[in-house]
């Protein structure tokens, strides 16, 4: 009976220990200093769409959305030959076509294999044939 009261204290104490040093770090609050304070600001993520007035919806800006394709680029896409059928124009700087960026490949190293490859899949088709949602035109 001695040994489990011995046990049972021991683990109150033990209890007791874990919650108050949990606790006290939960109390202490330091100030940022100088550098902790620019980090933050650094971090701070300003949005068109957030910031500004804008008339309607159809103004918003998407923060690092692809580039769609341009409309006259509607049914370019060649299943069977997937990425091939963008890469004949936008693999080769002569064409004039926009280069694929360095994150589309792997290790981000344009020397590598592509790692993006079903284009498709980010850079949607521009489709506009009707108006945007909240306008009364």
């Amino acid at each position: 009976m001695k040994k489990l009261k011995y046990t049972i204290f021991l683990f109150v104490i033990g209890l007791l220990i874990v919650a108050i040093s949990v606790g006290s770090s939960f109390f202490s609050h330091t100030e940022p200093n100088e550098d902790q304070t620019e980090q933050q600001t650094a971090k701070t993520l300003l949005l068109p769409q957030l910031n500004e007035e804008r008339a309607d919806a159809a103004t918003m800006v998407l923060v690092s959305a692809p580039p769609p394709q341009p409309a006259d680029h509607i049914n370019r896409w060649n299943p069977d030959l997937q990425q091939d059928s963008c890469l004949m124009c936008h693999a080769l700087e002569t064409t004039g076509a926009a280069t694929l960026p360095e994150d589309h490949y792997y290790d981000n190293n344009r020397n590598n294999e592509l790692y993006r490859t079903y284009c498709i899949q980010c850079h949607v088709t521009q489709e506009d044939d009707k108006p945007a949602f909240n306008r009364d035109n």
